[in-house]
């Protein structure tokens, strides 16, 4: 009969009984980050006449826990971004997401990462 013997077995369960609420942590902070990265990358591209629209880009963000979205308010802003039977649309938002895609991507994996070893450092 082989037996073995695992030390710290019960920081171990603890550690990762403590894992759901460290990644919502990590996930959070990971959506907090893309949303304002989106953000900063859409400023830009936005297209400007009084600037009220790019304006609405900055503000109108809103959380929830796992949750992150950005809409912009301006009664018109779906017109100019979708387009009309009058006028191409100018897609700001879709392009600002696909710019800011490969960094988005970094900041899950940084946090993911930095989860994984939270939870590592409390199962020592």
């Amino acid at each position: 009969m082989i037996q073995v013997q695992i030390k710290n077995i019960d920081k171990i369960r603890r550690a990762l009984a403590s894992a759901p609420g460290v990644f919502a942590k990590r996930f959070d902070r990971a959506i907090k980050k893309s949303i304002f990265r989106i953000v900063a990358v859409t400023i830009p591209r936005t297209p400007i006449i009084s600037g009220d629209l790019r304006r609405s880009v900055a503000r109108d963000v809103s959380f929830k826990p796992l949750y992150g979205s950005i809409h912009p308010m301006i009664n018109y802003a779906i017109f100019v971004h979708e387009g009309t039977r009058f006028m191409t649309g100018q897609p700001f938002l879709k392009e600002g997401v696909q710019a800011a895609e490969s960094e988005i991507n970094q900041v899950f994996q940084n946090e993911l990462q930095q989860g994984l070893n939270e939870i590592a450092r409390k199962g020592r």
